[in-house]
């Protein structure tokens, strides 16, 4: 029996966007995903995020509801990644696991806990853009490859767009980047006033 391909892309989501899901539409159609989970991060670890995680559910289940092959899936409640994977994989022996991630991301992977432990969980969906050197990666792929490493290389080039400059642009309804629904829940929620 063939393996689902679940890809894996976490964040925020604070709020989600249109960059969002173009970028694992990308991953679907040009790595042959059956589906991407986004993950959302209850308490991220990172940043505090301005909307409750209420609001910052209820704009991804918004933002996904027509859209095929995309799914929410929350991340337990202070679950490091790998438990998360582990408890993922238990749950769904048959599908194979893709944490989608940027190239800057992937990086600096050997300096997360326990790095080599997820190898055997899931493989990577590396977003690139188009003409990014990619010398640090080969590398980064050559010292990893003997401990699992599996990967898979994407071309995407974004606009430039981040949750961060939606929030303070306040032109919900006329901001292209957001979902239409997303926008009037943002502006009914009175969210980032």
């Amino acid at each position: 029996m063939k393996k689902r391909r679940i890809g894996l892309f976490g964040g925020t989501f604070d709020p989600i966007h249109n960059l969002h899901i173009e970028v694992v539409e990308a991953c679907i159609n040009q790595q042959n995903l059956d589906e991407v989970w986004f993950m959302l991060d209850k308490i991220p670890r990172h940043k505090q995020p301005l909307a409750s995680y209420a609001d910052r559910l209820a704009m991804l289940e918004i933002a996904l509801k027509d859209k095929k092959g995309l799914i929410w899936q929350q991340k337990t409640d202070g679950m490091h990644e790998l438990l998360t994977l582990i408890s993922l994989q238990q749950q769904n022996p048959n599908s194979e696991f893709y944490i989608i991630t940027g190239l800057d991301v992937i990086l600096n992977i050997e300096q997360w806990a326990n790095y080599r432990d997820f190898f055997g969980f899931c493989g990577f969906v590396v977003i690139r853009r188009p003409g990014s050197d990619l010398s640090q990666f080969e590398e980064l792929k050559n010292r990893l490859l003997g401990f699992g490493f599996k990967y898979e290389i994407i071309d995407f080039s974004p606009s430039i767009v981040s949750s961060s400059s939606i929030r303070s642009s306040k032109n919900f309804y006329k901001n292209s980047d957001l979902p239409k629904d997303v926008a009037k829940y943002i502006i009914d929620k009175k969210l980032y006033t």
